[in-house]
């Protein structure tokens, strides 16, 4: 694979076999805020009247 040399997956996360139920919320709150942080934005940005 010679095409993936230079291609950076970023910060890798370390998961144990199975995770514990403190570990999924975690994770699921992150991706929630992720995902309201973006909304956010974009709503703004979307109700900005135009110059």
């Amino acid at each position: 694979m010679s095409w993936a040399r230079g291609l950076s997956l970023g910060p890798v996360a370390v998961m144990p076999e199975r995770p514990n139920e403190a570990e999924i919320r975690r994770l699921a709150a992150a991706i929630l805020a992720e995902r309201t942080e973006d909304w956010t934005v974009q709503r703004a940005r979307s109700m900005r009247l135009p110059s």
